[in-house]
């Protein structure tokens, strides 16, 4: 269980930066710019920690490279 926790984790936190992508999307239609800028910040963030998780839990791969 251990083990599936730790290779799925940066995937878990790729579809949770995604999700706050898509949230900025949604606040900048109806000119929300602070929360959008908020969303786009914690994207990016979990999009830095995202590849690091990989790497520490060698559960890297060639579309995560792409991604």
């Amino acid at each position: 269980m251990l083990k599936f926790i730790l290779k799925n984790s940066a995937n878990s936190l790729t579809l949770l930066s995604l999700m706050f992508g898509i949230s900025a999307i949604l606040f900048s239609f109806t000119f929300n710019l602070s929360a959008a800028l908020s969303c786009i910040f914690i994207s990016v963030i979990l999009d830095f920690l995202d590849g690091k998780v990989a790497r520490l839990t060698n559960s890297q791969s060639n579309l995560g490279l792409e991604l």
